[in-house]
């Protein structure tokens, strides 16, 4: 099976829906899946870009079929420190955050029950 009709299969779409998604021709994709047409890079790269492929996956490799999502600025950071922790680390890191933003909607109610209705 044609890593292409993988994909499409696990994402449960019809070979219209998918080559839509990714604006290609109906007829042109299916071509492609059956091995008939050349799997071009730009094609990988709708695909990848739509879908959040891994493009390795996609060429034949045995990676993860997804990218991992690439958190940005303090989210990266943290991230980073959070996989170096051992799995009791994490989940007390996971406790605290919670601990945190329970704490901050337990703020942000006060404040609003506090604040002056605009009837008043």
């Amino acid at each position: 099976m044609s890593r292409l009709k993988e994909l499409r299969k696990y994402l449960n779409l019809s070979q219209a829906e998918l080559s839509s998604r990714i604006r290609l021709n109906q007829s042109y994709y299916s071509q492609v899946e059956r091995g008939q047409a050349k799997l071009n890079d730009r094609i990988i790269k709708l695909v990848c870009d739509e879908f959040n492929v891994c493009e390795d996956w996609l060429r034949g490799s045995e990676t993860d079929m997804f990218q991992a999502p690439q958190p940005e600025g303090k989210e990266s950071v943290g991230f980073a420190i959070f996989k170096t922790l051992s799995p009791e680390k994490q989940e007390f890191a996971l406790s605290v955050l919670r601990n945190l933003r329970e704490m901050q909607d337990r703020e942000e109610n006060e404040k609003n029950s506090a604040a002056p209705s605009p009837d008043a």
